[in-house]
């Protein structure tokens, strides 16, 4: 078995994926992919097109000469070295079906809203971080707030009006303090456009990565509500981001904004 020739590029997670490769890897693979038992099959909790971008490093280093051999010396019976042989271009393949997907999805009917559902879901949104920003700055909720902030696309503005509906009940005796962007409605709003209908029959959302999610499922809540006569396509920004840790559920305290 001969040694493959060493990377001349080194690894790093932030290296970038050419599509046609992507493709070229997935139509490839194929195959294989599918010959994978479905029990095996999990549904993944992390973001898989970091996790792929990362593992396209991975693959290349692998196959440096010194880390090769060592794989390759190991029994047959006990490790496949096919994985190390096709851990880069597996990862390229995940990397473009992931890309596809996400395309798909915003282009889809169940990613065109109402053009006045999303505003009025957008206005929530802002005036409600904006209130909890000023309050929970410098406080160990400020981290859930700039998450919350980070969000795209419409199954994360579903998940962010919960997550802020829960933060404003949670500690409604902090931000209904302000007086220029609290609204005692906008908690009840914002979990009644964030759950939808209880009758939807969408596909649920991609998970987040980390802990289980806190929040009612995000995808279908608004594909759920009645479609007006010209939605409009969020195209490009279906996915979710990567969920990170949350904060502490203690009450911070900020003085009144005067």
């Amino acid at each position: 078995m001969s040694t493959p020739e060493p990377t001349t590029t080194p690894p790093s997670a932030a290296d970038t994926i050419d599509p046609a490769l992507g493709k070229a890897d997935l139509e490839r693979l194929m195959p294989r992919i599918l010959a994978v038992p479905r029990e095996r099959a999990v549904l993944p909790r992390i973001d898989i097109a970091a996790a792929a971008i990362h593992a396209v490093s991975i693959g290349r280093q692998v196959k440096q000469p010194e880390l090769y051999a060592r794989f390759a010396s190991l029994p047959a019976r006990e490790f496949d070295i096919r994985h190390v042989d096709d851990l880069e271009s597996l990862a390229r393949a995940t990397w473009y079906a992931r890309v596809e997907q996400d395309t798909a999805d915003a282009t889809s009917r169940e990613a065109k809203l109402p053009v006045d559902l999303v505003d009025l879901a957008t206005a929530v949104k802002e005036r409600m971080l904006k209130c909890a920003a000023y309050y929970f700055d410098g406080t160990p909720l400020q981290k859930e707030v700039d998450d919350i902030r980070s969000g795209t696309g419409y199954r994360d503005l579903a998940s962010d009006l919960s997550r802020l509906a829960r933060l404003y009940v949670d500690h409604a005796a902090v931000l209904s303090g302000d007086t220029k962007n609290y609204r005692a409605s906008d908690a009840a709003d914002a979990a009644r456009l964030a759950a939808g209908s209880s009758t939807s029959s969408a596909s649920p959302a991609r998970p987040r990565s980390g802990a289980a999610p806190t929040s009612p499922p995000a995808s279908g809540c608004f594909s759920s509500i009645p479609m007006a006569k010209s939605p409009t396509p969020l195209a490009g920004c279906s996915g979710t981001r990567a969920e990170r840790q949350g904060s502490s559920p203690s009450t911070p305290w900020r003085a009144p904004r005067p």
